[in-house]
């Protein structure tokens, strides 16, 4: 166990420093993990997809000849870091791996590249001439923007049997049932704004904090702070107009900070706690204002299906930008295995409509990403091989649900029975600063990964 920690640490520092944000091309990491892969006796390949003229790539490497195989999957790209400077941890680099103790801290070290390591070393200590039925090991790209990798792997995938086991922190225990995955983008127009004689502008920077979008009440959003602030001072100023707005990074994480401009003729406004108010240089007679009261009463029509809506659900505003006359925003909803998407898509753009023909606005609905739920009987075969592993290494087994969605549903979907497992804690951990694992969950993950090969492909 030594030797694999030691090899672990190697490995895992590696993998923190090649930056694999969603939005940019993962080539070198697929690649790395492809060297990986071979050295530890798969046959690699890789799958490409070119989006809006960047490439991406998932590595599929497989060990054994048969039907039949044990997926693993594990997605390799990770949300943008947000803040540098609130990577204390890190010195403000988030691509900077630091070992403290059991922890060791980077982007990406839990959700979720790092899981993928002890799979590899796993599967390496396996002897192929042992094997009946083959190990697929799939590292996938776009996960954190609409699991794009997944997608593009299930729709090309000819084998429909076996099992499967999806990486997500997790703490070692097993989900076997999690929610649906829906993010909408509403677009709504515009209007050219002039300025007048006595209107002063001020720049507002609010700072929230960031946290996973299906734990959204454990996180602080500058988004809507910064709505919350300007509808407290337009009760005062009837006159105020909402000039800019930016805020969040992606829309499954609750965003850390947001940057608006507004118009008054108030003289003079207070900073607040987490909001910071300052004058701003005039941008003259040109520009557009936003229609902040819409867009408000859209985010409270919002909160108020979510209170209504008879199963649990979350929303959470992860983003607004200005784009050439119009503002758009995204808003996710994690949505109960018993629902599907298509009814919490049909319902809440009904409600948007119906804001914005109270306000006489219209707008234009795409929906940016849309990941099925997963349901697994508790009484499934690779859940009773789960607990017969854990059994045979004295380890707790744990049977969960998750708020969030994975890439096991569309694995499921093809009729794979899929769990989500990974080492490294989830909430108040991932998608924001100070992201970290333990050295000691990936050593145990390890030997479960090692005894579920042997259980399933070799006996």
């Amino acid at each position: 166990m030594k030797n694999i920690r030691k090899e672990l640490l190697k490995e895992a520092k590696r993998l923190i420093r090649l930056k694999s944000v969603t939005t940019e091309s993962n080539k070198a990491i697929a690649l790395h993990v492809g060297k990986l892969l071979k050295e530890a006796g798969f046959h690699v390949r890789y799958q490409a997809e070119k989006i809006k003229g960047v490439s991406f790539y998932n590595v599929v490497g497989q060990k054994g000849k048969g039907k039949h195989p044990l997926i693993f999957m594990t997605h390799l790209d990770t949300v943008p870091p947000g803040p540098y400077e609130r990577w204390t941890k890190t010195g403000g680099d988030p691509w900077n791996p630091v070992i403290q103790g059991d922890r060791i801290y980077g982007l990406g070290s839990a959700d979720t590249k790092l899981d993928i390591l002890p799979k590899i070393f796993a599967s390496r200590e396996v002897p192929e001439k042992l094997m009946k039925r083959p190990i697929v090991l799939v590292g996938t790209f776009g996960e954190e923007r609409g699991l794009l990798g997944a997608r593009f792997f299930c729709s090309r995938l000819r084998e429909k049997g076996g099992i499967a086991l999806v990486s997500e922190p997790s703490e070692l225990r097993w989900v076997h049932e999690h929610r649906g995955y829906l993010v909408l983008e509403v677009s709504i127009p515009t209007a050219p704004y002039a300025g007048r004689p006595l209107e002063k502008m001020y720049g507002v920077e609010v700072k929230g904090k960031a946290v996973h979008s299906s734990i959204p009440k454990e996180g602080r959003n500058a988004i809507r702070i910064a709505f919350d602030f300007l509808d407290d001072l337009s009760r005062r100023n009837p006159d105020l107009k909402l000039l800019f707005s930016a805020g969040g990074s992606s829309p499954n994480q609750v965003p850390a900070s947001a940057s608006f401009i507004f118009a008054t003729t108030e003289k003079k406004i207070s900073s607040r706690p987490f909001i910071k108010v300052s004058p701003f240089k005039s941008i003259g007679q040109s520009g557009y204002e936003i229609p902040r009261k819409a867009l408000s009463d859209l985010f409270d029509s919002v909160d108020e299906g979510i209170r209504k809506w008879p199963r649990k659900m979350t929303s959470n505003v992860g983003l607004i930008r200005v784009e050439k006359g119009w503002v758009k925003f995204c808003v996710d909803f994690r949505v109960h295995p018993k629902d599907t998407n298509q009814k919490v898509l049909l319902l809440f753009q009904k409600r948007i409509k119906k804001v914005l023909e109270r306000h006489r606005l219209y707008g234009r609905f795409r929906v940016e990403r849309d990941g099925p739920s997963l349901s697994l009987p508790p009484k499934s075969s690779i859940i009773h091989l789960a607990r017969s592993v854990s059994r045979r290494l004295g380890v707790p087994f744990r049977l969960i649900r998750k708020p969030s969605c994975t890439e096991a549903g569309f694995l499921r979907e093809k009729g794979i029975p899929a769990v989500v497992f990974g080492a490294g804690k989830s909430g108040k951990n991932i998608h924001a600063p100070n992201e970290y694992n333990e050295l000691s969950q990936l050593e145990k993950a390890f030997s479960i990964y090692r005894s579920l090969i042997e259980a399933y492909c070799c006996r």
